[in-house]
């Protein structure tokens, strides 16, 4: 959880400090889409949570949303769809649990197009786009 709290403050395009004069109000929307629904992942979206308080604990005038998507059934299908609205709403950022890497990959390609920061949990980066990767250790 510590780890995906550091992803969402990495995506955060804040940059916290003295300031001369009092920003403007502002919200971050950050899309996190699991496999599917399930406690585990519940956990992660508690994660996320702690993330949000501790951005607007350093920036008052920020407010940051969680949008969990998790899909109905664990199916590419699915979460393909999900990213694709996510996409097109243009987030400040989203985190994936991809169910399949390579199907999922075009799209993860799309939306770093469109200059949505992302990053990939409990799963490696996709072969060829360097996404960061928050969670397991997969060189043990």
């Amino acid at each position: 959880m510590a780890a995906l709290a550091a992803g969402v403050a990495a995506l955060s395009p804040l940059a916290i400090g003295p300031a001369a004069a009092q920003p403007a109000p502002r919200t971050l929307r950050f899309v996190i889409i699991p496999k599917i629904t399930h406690p585990w992942f519940d956990e992660v979206f508690r994660g996320a949570e702690q993330a949000a308080l501790m951005i607007q604990s350093q920036a008052a005038t920020t407010r940051v949303v969680r949008d969990y998507q998790p899909p109905a059934q664990a199916l590419v299908e699915q979460q393909a769809a999900i990213l694709q609205r996510a996409i097109a709403a243009r987030p400040d950022g989203f985190s994936i649990d991809p169910l399949d890497a390579t199907r999922i990959a075009p799209l993860q390609q799309h939306a770093r197009s469109q200059g949505i920061p992302l990053t990939v949990f409990d799963a490696e980066s996709p072969k060829g786009l360097a996404i960061p990767s928050i969670g397991t250790d997969f060189c043990r």
